[in-house]
């Protein structure tokens, strides 16, 4: 009981399944596939495309419950998106927007239990030490009006501020994601169902 006694958590299980299907997810194309289309619809301004970004990366935590997996996907895909709205890479604006996909992939997943590490640590040790069992649900309902949208606005609101170019950028016409294939709907609908239960 002393040896095993980790594999009786929860948590541990909430990590070994993210870091499965984080990978799942990398290898169906369902982590690229959600980002292009989270992303792409950035509207016109600055500020839409912040918008975007922060609203994509909330979107991915639900789907990829791991922030270096999150980052990887998204970053190829707000850099190219950022590009198409006319923010040369190494620019200000550039920059703001790569702060908003790392930082809304990490801080902004304290409002969701499964998709931080820390969350899962945290809610284990509750567990474990203290007898308190934290579902899903309650999780999501005492945390995510705070540590997700509310901060998410005041991080909009920050990035806008200080990174906002002058001329505005141009509105983003990027091509939608190709169709996704039959592994990617299959884990599509495994998450979903998941999350629904």
């Amino acid at each position: 009981p002393v040896v095993f006694a980790g594999f009786q958590s929860s948590a541990w299980w909430l990590v070994f399944s993210g870091l499965v299907i984080g990978a799942a997810a990398d290898v169906s194309g369902l982590g690229q596939w959600v980002a292009r289309h989270a992303f792409r619809h950035a509207g016109v301004g600055y500020a839409g495309l912040i918008a975007a970004i922060l609203i994509g990366a909330v979107v991915l935590c639900f789907i990829i419950p791991s922030s270096v997996g999150r980052m990887a996907i998204a970053i190829p895909a707000v850099t190219a998106i950022a590009a198409e709205a006319g923010h040369a890479n190494g620019s200000r604006a550039h920059q703001g927007t790569l702060i908003g996909v790392v930082f809304g992939s990490f801080l902004l997943a304290f409002g969701i239990m499964p998709a931080n590490l820390i969350n899962i640590l945290t809610t284990g040790t509750a567990e474990t030490l203290l007898g308190v069992h934290v579902t899903y649900g309650e999780y999501l309902l005492m945390q995510f009006p705070v540590n997700t949208l509310a901060k998410g606005v005041v991080m909009a609101g920050l990035l806008i501020w200080m990174f906002r170019p002058e001329g505005g950028g141009t509105p983003v016409r990027a091509a939608g994601p190709g169709p996704l294939g039959r592994d990617g709907r299959i884990l599509l609908v495994v998450v979903l169902v998941t999350l629904a239960v």
